[in-house]
């Protein structure tokens, strides 16, 4: 595993925003309600089927192993905090890593912290608390530092799989990382042969803390979207939207203060151009209310790759995407 030191951590980091939104709405169609008549069957013994074997990996591949969420499709990977291996997202909309309440209970041999004297801002309506320990990330192997912990319930019962945290901009900021939507393909690391990729960056202006604050374009109109791979699905503003404004859904939505079923609008089916050369397949996004942040999540990368690729020097690197063209 190659090592990556990342600098000291300043109080300020603290005060920072907590994390970004985690939003998976799932459209619900209603259905309605059958009588169901029961019809007596004969009991008759069944000899149960014993399941084949299922290999588990080792856990240095597990730390390596990218994947994507059955239920959300959010990018997921095993760390080990203070030796112990976590499953967490992946989170290009968050500032900062935040892990779950009870998993950080369950870990030992780290500090906590004092926070009564900390101001803490950001749309985590929770109060943190905060523990200092070493991670391994992928590629990377942080020294100890300090970290969030909050109830994430929450984000984990939208999950196939319950996550114990989620990985920010903090810890992605110095690693390599491809995210092959066409090929579903996911792993640390770049391809082989980046130039055969057509690979061009993505523009926009980056916050404090590193998050990408893409420059994307619907029809006339050019406007920011936050580049959140923690969120399964789009927002755009209305106003922004040049397909306009579709049916009213049922939506099952979470972030890092609880899941909630909600009343949405769809926009009408359409693309973004994500920069000069990529322009998404044509999908729905949710259309966002005012006050709301608007987001390019994962549903809008279907069919792209997108790359982190790091500069080297302890700042902030570049996100690259390409759309890799039809085989003849």
């Amino acid at each position: 595993m190659n090592a990556m030191k990342t600098y000291p951590i300043l109080l300020g980091w603290l005060c920072a925003i907590i994390c970004g939104c985690t939003t998976a709405p799932l459209a619900e169609t209603p259905v309605a309600e059958t009588p169901v008549k029961e019809v007596p069957v004969a009991e008759t013994p069944v000899e149960e089927a014993t399941p084949p074997a299922v290999a588990t990996p080792a856990l240095p591949e597990q730390l390596f192993q990218l994947s994507q969420d059955a239920r959300c499709r959010q990018i997921v990977t095993t760390c080990i905090v203070a030796g112990q291996p976590l499953r967490v997202l992946l989170d290009t909309g968050a500032t900062h890593t935040v892990f779950h309440s009870e998993s950080a209970k369950q870990l030992k041999q780290i500090t906590w912290m004092d926070t009564s004297h900390i101001q803490f801002s950001g749309n985590a309506t929770q109060r943190p608390d905060i523990f200092i320990a070493p991670v391994l990330l992928g590629p990377g192997d942080f020294d100890p530092r300090p970290l969030l912990s909050i109830d994430l319930s929450g984000v984990r019962s939208m999950m196939a799989e319950p996550i114990d945290g989620i990985v920010g901009m903090d810890l992605l900021t110095p690693l390599p990382l491809t995210l092959d939507f066409n090929a579903n393909e996911f792993y640390w690391g770049i391809p082989e042969n980046p130039a055969a990729l057509k690979l061009t960056p993505l523009e926009g202006n980056r916050d404090p803390n590193g998050r990408l604050f893409i420059s994307v374009k619907s029809g006339e109109k050019t406007f920011p979207l936050l580049l959140d791979t923690g969120s399964s699905v789009t927002r755009v503003y209305e106003t922004d939207w040049a397909p306009g404004r579709g049916k009213e859904i049922s939506a099952q939505i979470s972030d890092v203060n609880a899941a909630a079923h909600i009343k949405a609008f769809e926009g009408n089916r359409g693309a973004l151009q994500l920069n000069p050369v990529v322009e998404t397949r044509a999908f729905t996004p949710l259309m966002a209310n005012a006050g709301e942040p608007s987001m390019l999540g994962v549903d809008a990368l279907r069919g792209l790759i997108l790359i982190h690729l790091p500069s080297g020097d302890g700042s902030f690197g570049q996100f690259l995407i390409a759309k890799p063209t039809p085989a003849p």
